[in-house]
């Protein structure tokens, strides 16, 4: 046999005790310590490849839920009490955990009670209570590109009303939403209210698909740059795409108090439960969102499909 088919054994190469850290995942998988690594991109073709010629890829072990989402996010929970308080027919205040100072308080107080079907708290709204939440101005910055995803456990609630409830919003204008999520009862439908590009009206797009009311459901509406998503159960239901979505949510200022329950003071609130909230900015992986569906699902109490 030629000497170059039958190599010689050669001595594993000596490893440094740095490089020779593992982590290791609950399933038993051994992920690299080094946080990120960088990667040189050549042009194929002689393409450019984007003008960038180098790429970090990072590697996230966080298997932590209380750390499952990098960046700046908010949560309410109306069943824990480290994100606040609600009383039966009281004064409301739940708050951002990070900025304590930044509380929602309620015009007229929701009340506390279950989200059907579930053993959780939730805070119920009768159409006519608002909650007022600090100035989207302070969350999202005015004038800038803010990518941000909404997402909650909502339950609508039955009713004779033929007009659209809203579930959260972030406000650019007293009257106007920069976006939001609500519920059309006279359609059976979910909707998503944006601000155009061009002159900052506000748009609405809608589901297709009929969702009935009485039931639960975990909703997510995703906006990165141009686009909007919104998701119903884990499965993308509507979205609107190109140059009819402005990439900046709230104009130079602009910025009202936010809206859980209800857009604006003369509007009607949603008719129903909305339970855990998620808030956050920036452009989730999808293993983040993956974690807001299913940790959203599991409070509820309710099933969702892969998105």
């Amino acid at each position: 046999m030629p000497p170059f088919l039958n190599p010689s054994p050669q001595p594993k190469p000596t490893r440094s005790p740095e490089n020779a850290r593992q982590v290791k995942s609950r399933h038993g998988k051994q992920l690299p310590a080094t946080p990120e690594m960088k990667l040189t991109v050549s042009a194929v073709n002689g393409a450019s490849p984007n003008g960038a010629s180098e790429i970090v890829v990072r590697f996230d072990a966080t298997e932590d839920a209380e750390n499952a989402i990098a960046g700046r996010y908010m949560v309410i929970d109306p069943d824990s009490a480290e994100s606040g308080t609600v009383t039966d027919s009281a004064y409301t205040d739940v708050y951002d955990a990070a900025f304590p100072a930044r509380k929602f308080t309620a015009e007229r107080p929701p009340i506390q009670d279950l989200l059907p079907g579930s053993t959780r708290m939730a805070m119920r709204f009768d159409g006519a209570q608002v909650m007022i939440g600090p100035r989207t101005s302070d969350f999202v910055t005015p004038g800038t590109d803010e990518d941000l995803t909404l997402a909650m456990a909502v339950h609508v609630a039955p009713s004779d009303r033929k007009d659209v409830g809203w579930c959260i919003v972030i406000n650019k204008g007293d009257t106007q939403p920069g976006i939001g999520v609500g519920y059309d009862y006279a359609a059976s439908q979910f909707v998503f209210a944006y601000a155009n590009s061009f002159n900052g009206a506000v748009q609405m797009g809608r589901t297709t698909e009929r969702f009935e009311t009485g039931v639960s459901r975990v909703v997510r509406l995703r906006k990165v740059g141009e686009s909007l998503r919104l998701y119903i159960d884990g499965k993308l239901a509507a979205e609107e795409t190109g140059k009819g979505v402005r990439k900046v949510i709230l104009a130079a200022n602009e910025g009202a108090p936010m809206g859980l329950g209800g857009m604006f003071r003369p509007a009607p609130s949603l008719v129903g439960s909305m339970g855990k909230i998620y808030i956050v900015k920036g452009i989730l992986t999808t293993r983040e969102e993956s974690h807001i569906d299913n940790d959203l699902a599991d409070w509820a109490q309710v099933s969702i499909k892969s998105n």
